[in-house]
C-alpha cells in the first residue's frame, strides 16, 4: 500500500533559502503549494507523481535545504476487540480508584487528544472540552490573532477549520479514556475526569491522516499550552518534521508527548512487516506505550523494541463512542491515554516539572508485569518499565500542605464595562488540610479575587475567578496577588500571579479576553 501522498514532498528550507523560495513561490524548479502554519520553514512542494523519493533525495543534497521527506501517512493504533471484560477493568488495574482519592484533575490542566476529532456533544465528555476564552463564537474573525479562526473547541487540521467533531469515532474513545466525567451518573470515568480536553483533529473518516498534519495538530496544542499532547496514532516512517513540532512542544512549551507503540508485533496491513519500529512512539521526547491483558501481559499484537517506555491496560477497553453510546476498542491506541491522563495528573501537581522528570516518575513508580525479564536497569522491550500505577504515582507526590496555581499570570483585553472570565485552579497537593488567602498589595487594590479565602482538604482545589472589572475605567492595570496560609506545617511556598489587563477606549476593536499560562 502507498506509504506517502502522491505528487508532493515537504522541505525544510534554511532562512536565506526559504525568504527567496517565498518570493518566487516555488523552489529548485518545484511550485510551493502549502506551509506549515506552526513552523513555516517547512514547504509543501509539487512535484512529478512517481517521483517523490527521487526529488526528496535531491533536494537533501542541494544548498538551503536543511531536510526533506514524503508527505508519509500515519493511521490510528487500534485492532478490532472482543468485549468480554467487565466495565472498565483498565481502571482497576491501574489503581485509579485509589489515586482519584488523591487527585482526579482540575479545569486548569489541559489535555489535547490529537485523532480523528471529538464528539463535541457527548454527555460524558462536552463538560470536559477545553474552550478558547480568546475567540468570539462564530464570528469569522481571528480574535486572539493566533492564526486560526472562530477555534473555539479546537481545531481541524483535516478541513483548515474550527470544528474537530469526529466522523470516525476513534478519537471520542480516546477521549473518554483520558477525561471522561466522572462522578455525574453517566457512563465512564476517564483517568483525569475534570480536565479539559483540546480536541485536534489530524485524521480523517477512515482514521488516517499525513505526519505533516499531527505536526500541525502538535504545534496547535503546543502553543495553547496543553501539558500533555495524546497522539494514538502510529506510522512506520521516521520524518523530520514532525520531530521538529515534537521537540519545540517539549523543549519550549513543557508539553508532555505520549504515543502508541503501535499493533504491528505480529505485522498485519500498513505494518509493512514485523513489529517495524513505529513512529512518533520513537522521537525523542515521546512516552511509548505498549498495551497489557486483564492478565497483566503483553497484547499479543502490541509493538515490542527499545523505544517502548511503559505499558498500560489497551484489550477490550471500554469508553466513549460517537452519538453519546460506548463502545469497547482495543489496540495500543486505548494504552496511550490512560499513561496520557495520568502524566497529566502527575504533571498538574508538579508544575515545574518538564516533559522527562514526569516521564522519569511514572517510570519510577510503574508495576514489573509479565514474564519477560527486565535489565539491570528496570526495563525490557515488551513492557518498557513496567505497567502504569496511578495510585503509586500519585502517592509519591503527597507531601505536607502545599499550595499549587494551575497559573502564574493572566494577559487580558477588556472593553469597557465587560466582566472578564480569567480563572485559576488552586489545589491542595499535600497529605493534611490547609487554610488559604489570597494577598493582595495596596497598590494593586483594583485586583479582587473569588473567593478570597478558604480552605482545602488534602488534593481539593478551588477555582479563584477575577471579578469586578466591569466598573474600570480605561487603562492598564498591573498587579500582583499571592496564595499563603497560616498552617503551622505549610511549606512556605506562596503561588503568586502577575496580572497585566488592558481595558481599551470604545473605539478600539480588541479581543473580549485573552487569557494565558506564563512559563
Amino acid at each position: 500500500s502507498a506509504r506517502y501522498t502522491p505528487g508532493v514532498v515537504w522541505a525544510k528550507l534554511a532562512p536565506q533559502a526559504l525568504a527567496t523560495a517565498e518570493q518566487a513561490a516555488e523552489w529548485d524548479g518545484h511550485r510551493i503549494v502549502g506551509q506549515l502554519t506552526g513552523n513555516p520553514a517547512w514547504v509543501r512542494l509539487s512535484v512529478p507523481v512517481g517521483r517523490e523519493e527521487s526529488v526528496v533525495a535531491a533536494l537533501r543534497r542541494t544548498p538551503g535545504v536543511v531536510s526533506a521527506e514524503p508527505e508519509y501517512f500515519v493511521t490510528v493504533a487500534e485492532t478490532p476487540d472482543d468485549p468480554s471484560f467487565s466495565l472498565q477493568w483498565n481502571m482497576t488495574t491501574i489503581r485509579a480508584p485509589e489515586a482519584w482519592d488523591i487527585f482526579t484533575g482540575t479545569p486548569g490542566l489541559v489535555i489535547a487528544v490529537l485523532d480523528t476529532g471529538v464528539d463535541l456533544n457527548h454527555p460524558d465528555l462536552r463538560e470536559n472540552l477545553w474552550r478558547n476564552l480568546g475567540e468570539i463564537p462564530d464570528n469569522g474573525v481571528d480574535d486572539d490573532l493566533n492564526g486560526y479562526v472562530d477555534d473555539i473547541w479546537g481545531w481541524n487540521v483535516i478541513k483548515g477549520d474550527a470544528n474537530p467533531q469526529d466522523d470516525h469515532g476513534h478519537g471520542t474513545h480516546v477521549a473518554g479514556i483520558i477525561g471522561a466525567m466522572g462522578n455525574n451518573g453517566v457512563g465512564v470515568a476517564g483517568v483525569a475526569w475534570r480536565c479539559k480536553i483540546m480536541p485536534v483533529k489530524v485524521l480523517n473518516y477512515a482514521g488516517s491522516g499525513t505526519y505533516a498534519g499531527v505536526a500541525e495538530g502538535v504545534y496547535y496544542a503546543a502553543k495553547r499550552f496543553a501539558r500533555v499532547i495524546n497522539m494514538s496514532l502510529a506510522g512506520t516512517e521516521y520524518s523530520q518534521l514532525l520531530q521538529d513540532a515534537i521537540r519545540e512542544a517539549a523543549e519550549r512549551y513543557d508539553a508532555v508527548i505520549v504515543a502508541a507503540a503501535g499493533n504491528c508485533a505480529q505485522g498485519g496491513p500498513g505494518c509493512g512487516g514485523v513489529n517495524p519500529i513505529m513512529y512518533p512512539a520513537a522521537m525523542e521526547h515521546v512516552i511509548s506505550v505498549a498495551a497489557t491483558d486483564s492478565g497483566d501481559q503483553r497484547a499479543a499484537f502490541s509493538g515490542y523494541n527499545q523505544f517502548v517506555d511503559l505499558a498500560a491496560p489497551g484489550v477490550g477497553v471500554y469508553s466513549t463512542a460517537l452519538g453519546g453510546s460506548y463502545v469497547y476498542k482495543t489496540g495500543t491506541s486505548m494504552a496511550t491515554p490512560l499513561v496520557a491522563g495520568l502524566a497529566g495528573l502527575v504533571g498538574w501537581m508538579r508544575p515545574g516539572w518538564n516533559d522527562e522528570q514526569v516521564e522519569a516518575h511514572l517510570k519510577a513508580t510503574a508495576v514489573k508485569v509479565g514474564d519477560i525479564p527486565y535489565d539491570e536497569n528496570g526495563r525490557n522491550d515488551y513492557y518498557g518499565y513496567g505497567r502504569i500505577d496511578a495510585a503509586a504515582a500519585l502517592q509519591g507526590l503527597l507531601t505536607p500542605p502545599h499550595l499549587a496555581a494551575s497559573e502564574s499570570g493572566w494577559v487580558i483585553h477588556a472593553a469597557p464595562g465587560e466582566a472578564v472570565q480569567a480563572s485559576l485552579t488552586l489545589m491542595n497537593t499535600g497529605n493534611e488540610s490547609i487554610d488559604w488567602a489570597a494577598q493582595i498589595p495596596p497598590d494593586a487594590s483594583w485586583l479582587r479575587i473569588q473567593p478570597a479565602n478558604g480552605a482545602l482538604a488534602p488534593g481539593a482545589h478551588v477555582v479563584l475567578k477575577l471579578v469586578g472589572t466591569e466598573t474600570l475605567a480605561p487603562g492598564l492595570y498591573r498587579g500582583r496577588f499571592s496564595i499563603t496560609s497560616t498552617h503551622p506545617l505549610w511549606d512556605g511556598q506562596a503561588p503568586q500571579v502577575d496580572v497585566y489587563m488592558l481595558i481599551a477606549a470604545s473605539s478600539c476593536r480588541l479581543p473580549l479576553v485573552y487569557v494565558r499560562r506564563l512559563r
